[in-house]
């Protein structure tokens, strides 16, 4: 039995993961630095969770990196006002300076002295 996979053809006994070793079959794979994973052990290994809902954020979700964890844009709540913050606006209540990321685009810019005095970096990419 064969498969193809990579431009190549592969017994499927062959065509393993590079984790656990698994033959790969025809499931889905992910490839990271020229091995094929899993996508169980990918996701272990590589896939960001949302410290929020604990689920992975997927590539194209819209998330932002804020107190050293990375969040889905919905589960990022604010502590005083349990509202999700706009990082146009909401941002700006007497934060520390954090950084926020959107996969959408690439931009970045800064709030300077916002009410309780400390800049807000906000960053989009």
């Amino acid at each position: 039995e064969i498969m193809h996979a990579l431009k190549m053809t592969y017994h499927v006994q062959c065509f393993k993961c590079a984790a656990c070793k698994n033959p790969i079959r025809n499931q889905a794979f992910y490839m990271e630095e020229g091995e094929p994973y899993c996508e169980r052990d990918y996701e272990k290994m590589f896939g960001t969770k949302c410290h929020g809902c604990d689920f992975k954020i997927d590539a194209g979700d819209r998330f932002l990196e804020a107190l050293g964890y990375s969040w889905h844009d919905t589960c990022f709540v604010c502590a005083f006002l349990s509202c999700t913050p706009s990082p146009a606006v909401h941002l700006s209540i007497a934060l520390p300076l954090i950084s926020v990321r959107e996969t959408k685009s690439e931009s970045k810019s800064t709030l300077p002295n916002q009410p309780g005095g400390e800049d807000v970096l906000l960053e989009k990419g």
